[in-house]
């Protein structure tokens, strides 16, 4: 008496679920709003410009607060600040 199990032959919907799944990297297997190459191409820019807008607010802040504590500090008149430019 053979004493081994066969599996039953998959399913052909249980091969195209596979076949799908293999077809859809990263992302796009779990969230389908990833399977648009145009939607992948969106996330792309809107991931690149919110890094640089985030890059570019630090710098600000760091420039604006080196440019008080100059200005707090005695260096009025080294800086050419004249009435509101502080700000």
């Amino acid at each position: 008496m053979d004493t081994t199990k066969s599996s039953p032959a998959p399913s052909a919907s249980a091969a195209n679920d596979t076949s799908t799944q293999e077809q859809h990297r990263g992302l796009a297997r779990f969230v389908p709003y990833f399977r648009n190459p145009e939607n992948i191409l969106r996330t792309k820019l809107d991931l690149f410009l919110l890094l640089w807008m985030f890059i570019a607010g630090i710098m600000k802040e760091m420039d604006q607060s080196a440019t008080t504590q100059a200005y707090v500090s005695g260096m009025r008149e080294d800086l050419g600040l004249l009435g509101n430019e502080l700000n």
